[in-house]
């Protein structure tokens, strides 16, 4: 198992399980750039650590609702 790997475990209720690494910080993925949801954060201070706005990282991410995301989801960094 690497990091960023997102893990289905039945009868999981709460989402995704995500590989985090050890230092807590942000993995890189065949794809490009990932960010793993941190207690705390939200997507305007995340986009703040990139450079983008909340906007644009909602959109990369098909993101409805700002207020939505979880600690240990996965966001693509674009």
């Amino acid at each position: 198992i690497s990091v960023g790997t997102v893990l289905s475990i039945l009868g999981c209720q709460t989402g995704p399980v995500v590989v985090n690494p050890p230092d807590g910080t942000s993995g890189n993925t065949a794809s490009g750039n990932t960010h793993v949801v941190q207690e705390g954060e939200n997507l305007y201070r995340i986009a703040l650590q990139y450079g983008l706005t909340w906007q644009q990282l909602a959109e990369a991410n098909g993101i409805s609702n700002p207020n939505s995301v979880f600690v240990g989801q996965v966001l693509r960094i674009p």
